[in-house]
């Protein structure tokens, strides 16, 4: 029965090593998901203010202000 206990603890210690050899790659994965979200947010709420800066400019100028 030593042998099997020996190939558990032997099976255990290779999935540590995976798992922390994956770890890193992992993270940068996530990172990367992170910043792509972050640059689609930013995106969408720079056209999103820009939006309603244009609106903004339509509507204050149909209130009395002539076209040049």
């Amino acid at each position: 029965m030593g042998s099997a206990d020996s190939d558990l603890e032997a099976f255990e210690g290779g999935r540590r090593f995976v798992d922390k050899a994956l770890r890193p790659a992992s993270q940068v994965l996530q990172l990367r998901e992170t910043m792509t979200l972050r640059g689609s947010v930013q995106a969408a709420a720079k056209e999103a203010l820009q939006g309603g800066i244009e609106e903004r400019r339509y509507e204050s100028f149909g209130k009395g202000t002539e076209a040049p």
